[in-house]
């Protein structure tokens, strides 16, 4: 018996190249989550999380900016907008997400935070502190898909598109998305499930 959150997606079909799309309802919003023979994978995103480490923040350094905007050390080179920017502040680790409202070349605006108000007062790109102006790391846009073991739900169409590694097959890996939150929800003493 295998108990899980999750459900298996073998309805693929090619989108393009490596990326392969599947219809699926992904009801947990900003919970969903793919993964691949067992592996948690990559919301698509820019730059790219190489190492396929979650404890890793591979982001780009961000170079200036204010409560709507910031610029960055290299450019993306795709439209984010629409997308989400993750910011990480360079005082003391606290992070926070805003929808990006456009972007070109190195910078990219952002839907304004308060930076007269903790905790963006301490973490905003306007503040230099421990030698750095803070990272940041785009996601949440198709056009970001381009990287192996990254994915992108579209809500809209109950979409999701993967990007399988080099070398693989779809027809031989096992995706499988988080279908529920729980998978037993226990509310009564001495149960045990062995």
């Amino acid at each position: 018996v295998i108990v899980s959150a999750t459900e298996i997606i073998d309805n693929w079909e090619q989108h393009t190249g490596a990326i392969y799309k599947a219809k699926v309802n992904m009801p947990l919003g900003r919970q969903n989550m793919i993964y691949y023979n067992g592996d948690i994978t990559d919301l698509a995103r820019w730059p790219n999380n190489e190492d396929h480490d979650a404890f890793t923040v591979e982001a780009v350094a961000v170079t200036g900016g204010s409560a709507s905007d910031l610029t960055t050390a290299q450019s993306s080179g795709v439209d984010a907008t629409g997308g989400y920017v993750w910011y990480l502040g360079a005082h003391s680790g606290t992070s926070w997400t805003r929808s990006i409202t456009g972007n070109t070349g190195n910078r990219i605006n952002f839907t304004e935070v308060d930076i007269e108000k903790w905790p963006f007062s301490s973490h905003n790109p306007s503040r230099w502190q421990n030698g750095n102006r803070g990272q940041c790391y785009f996601f949440g846009k198709l056009n970001l898909l381009d990287y192996a073991k990254e994915w992108y739900y579209e809500a809209a169409s109950e979409t999701v598109y993967f990007q399988i590694p080099d070398n693989a097959t779809i027809a031989a890996a096992k995706i499988e998305y988080a279908a529920r939150e729980q998978c037993i929800f226990l509310t009564k003493n001495y149960i045990v499930v062995d």
